[in-house]
């Protein structure tokens, strides 16, 4: 099969359409445009000039297949940020507020529990459930609770802080249930003490249509915090109950920084605070080596 090739022209980017057209018209025949031979780069992107080509050199912060304590990227876990789908019901200003919201809908769902351990015959979930939405807020995962006949208890321990937006704090009550999608952030800040000891860098996610950013954390994060799909590199990570802490930088990745600026005494902590300043602000990749350079090429992981 005989490979294509690419020719490309263009106009100056500030015409307005009547000028485009214009030059279109002048044109008698394509042979008259003056075009230009392009190869693509191995990614297939066309128009590569001014582009860095450094990329693929770079350490990865965080990889969606190798999640080892030795996988070769700076940061094991990662975690998108919490999707509730139901913020009204879990998100408040005020703590006293939330808990009463929070155990109304507690309640509400287990009266339809009850309910629905009265049927001696099978029926549909959406046509049984009462679907006023300021009665419960239903998602698959709550149905699926309910089909199993799961009863929900208030727990104070589950309300915790939570940022909602950049420098807005809220309460969130967090539940595996009544948030939707949790995904890793169980592992990263399991129990209220976690949020004294832990950080993390919060970054936009993989496809974003949204601007780049980063920012640090010592709370769980909104997936719509301010970069779509956010997501969350940790310094530590735990088991689900609080116990087991350890440091999520990989030995793969301090052996590197080690070698690389030949100092035995760069700690994991510097590299959390490197690779946080590092995407924080563009100045920095000026002045530090390319090769030690970090960039996101992480994917989300889909977990709870």
């Amino acid at each position: 099969m005989r490979k294509a090739k690419i020719y490309y022209a263009r106009m100056d980017e500030f015409w307005r359409k009547e000028q485009k057209l214009s030059c279109l018209e002048k044109f008698e025949s394509l042979q008259y445009v003056d075009w230009q031979k392009i190869k693509p780069d191995k990614k297939y992107v066309w128009l590569t000039e001014g582009l860095e080509n450094e990329f693929d050199n770079f350490i990865a912060i965080g990889s969606k297949e190798d999640k080892k304590q030795d996988a070769k990227a700076i940061f094991q876990l990662f975690s998108l940020g919490i999707a509730s789908s139901r913020d009204e019901w879990v998100f408040s200003f005020d703590e006293l507020n939330l808990q009463d919201t929070v155990k109304r809908l507690i309640e509400n769902y287990n009266i339809e529990v009850s309910r629905y351990s009265q049927q001696t015959s099978k029926v549909d979930i959406d046509s049984f459930i009462n679907t006023d939405p300021t009665f419960v807020k239903w998602t698959d995962r709550l149905k699926t609770a309910l089909q199993q006949r799961e009863v929900i208890s208030f727990q104070s321990s589950k309300v915790r802080n939570s940022i909602y937006r950049p420098f807005i704090r809220k309460f969130l009550y967090f539940d595996h249930l009544l948030n939707q999608r949790r995904y890793q952030q169980h592992f990263i800040f399991p129990t209220p003490i976690s949020e004294n000891e832990n950080q993390a860098v919060c970054l936009a996610g993989v496809g974003n249509r949204q601007a780049f950013g980063a920012f640090a954390t010592r709370y769980t994060v909104s997936m719509d915090f301010a970069f779509e799909k956010a997501q969350l590199f940790p310094f530590y990570i735990y088991d689900e109950d609080g116990t087991n802490r350890r440091e999520n930088i990989t030995d793969w990745a301090l052996e590197k920084f080690q070698t690389h600026y030949q100092d035995p005494k760069i700690t994991k902590w510097d590299i959390f605070h490197y690779t946080y300043v590092l995407l924080h602000h563009p100045h920095f990749a000026i002045v530090t080596p390319p090769t030690s350079n970090v960039n996101y090429r992480a994917s989300p992981s889909q977990d709870r």
